[in-house]
């Protein structure tokens, strides 16, 4: 969605989408650092996606979308430190992407991701 810093948005909810997302950033991206916003629904095994994504990043911030079904941030966020140490909890998306928008340096790698609503959310 835009470059310096880059930032990418990708639906993957799943642990095979979480797989495949993990391998193309490793394979088509260079970056200092990975930042991961992440949301998720209540029905999808945020467990099994954030042990593919989480390890990557050097933040992770947690939020929720609108969407009723919305798993909630506070709970995204005791997954999400069990694979990484720093981790945010910012409940709106856009101002999580605002967060990280903040945080980043220009060569750094904004992913956001975890479900269809968290990245329909997505303001630039």
């Amino acid at each position: 969605m835009q470059d310096n810093p880059k930032l990418v948005v990708d639906g993957a909810h799943n642990p095979a989408a979480a797989r495949s997302l993990a391998k193309a950033v490793r394979e088509n991206f260079k970056y200092d650092r990975l930042i991961l916003v992440v949301g998720m629904l209540k029905t999808h095994p945020c467990e099994g996606v954030l042990a593919r994504l989480a390890p990557m990043a050097s933040t992770v911030i947690v939020t929720q979308s609108t969407w009723s079904k919305a798993l909630p941030a506070e709970k995204l966020a005791v997954e999400a430190r069990k694979h990484c140490d720093n981790v945010e909890t910012i409940p709106s998306v856009p101002d999580a992407v605002k967060r990280a928008l903040e945080i980043a340096e220009r060569d750094n790698l904004i992913l956001v991701t975890g479900s269809f609503y968290t990245v329909g959310e997505v303001e630039i």
